[in-house]
């Protein structure tokens, strides 16, 4: 592949030059070239520096450029994403993501729109994806903007293996979305959905024995019943702090304004 795509497809003068020390591997002369350059500019073909470490599959040049300050996930290629998408398009290949990591990028990044968490990511590229960024440090039981998990993705996507191995490392198969729907409920209706006796159906069928063993309740609440607790939970807090409001003393400094304020004609 990279024989068909030298960086004098895509590049001029000294990005040329740079593109050049990425087909070498010569992360040194890299690192000197990049000072003070904007990283993140691309050259012909939509084609940036990250995405040509990527095409050309020089690890070292990716992680060097993460390092000099690259964001994979604002480098867009029409058609394929971002640069950090591409490190979950191969299924358990996980030597794009690695060299990112390695390279200094937060196992627990996200969007400002909090849209899809690394986690979730990890789910989309495979079980060694998963893995990979658990042993990092990611979060296993962060949410999404709309309350989801990626325990709750997996299921979703039909990867009874990952939310197994999610589930054994503490995943909060209670952890409701927006709409009141829990993991535990999505297990359980995803075995009402399949075929009995499909070998996805019994693995969903182990999910739930693995759920029982780990103290789940079962069946599992419905979503409506869910909303009503998450709605009372939040009704009493909100209680809470009013009395916490009524209860706390006056300062001293604002009594005499206040008894003014009172009495006064």
């Amino acid at each position: 592949m990279s024989a068909k795509y030298p960086a004098t497809t895509f590049f001029r003068g000294h990005y040329l030059e740079m593109a050049k020390a990425i087909e070498a591997n010569d992360i040194p002369r890299l690192e000197r070239l990049a000072q003070g350059q904007d990283l993140t500019l691309k050259g012909e073909k939509d084609m940036s520096l990250i995405w040509f470490a990527i095409l050309h599959e020089k690890f070292d040049a990716i992680s060097a450029l993460i390092r000099l300050g690259v964001n994979p996930d604002t480098q867009i290629a029409e058609g394929l994403g971002s640069a950090l998408d591409a490190a979950f398009m191969k299924h358990d290949d996980i030597r794009y993501l690695k060299a990112m990591l390695d390279g200094g990028l937060d196992p627990n990044y996200k969007r400002p729109d909090n849209y899809t968490l690394m986690l979730q990511r990890g789910v989309a590229g495979g079980l060694e994806h998963v893995k990979l960024l658990l042993s990092r440090g990611t979060r296993i039981n962060d949410r999404d903007n709309i309350g989801g998990t990626a325990l709750y993705k997996s299921i979703n996507r039909i990867e009874p293996d990952i939310a197994a191995y999610l589930i054994e490392h503490g995943a909060d198969f209670n952890a409701a979305t927006v709409n009141g729907v829990t993991p535990a409920w999505a297990i359980s209706e995803s075995i009402k959905e399949m075929r009995p006796g499909n070998p996805i159906q019994l693995k969903f069928v182990g999910l739930r024995d693995l759920l029982i063993k780990k103290g789940a309740k079962w069946p599992p609440l419905p979503p409506l019943e869910v909303r009503d607790q998450m709605r009372a939970r939040r009704e009493g807090r909100r209680s809470q702090r009013t009395a916490a409001l009524a209860m706390k003393p006056l300062r001293r400094d604002v009594l005499p304004i206040f008894f003014h304020c009172l009495y006064s004609p």
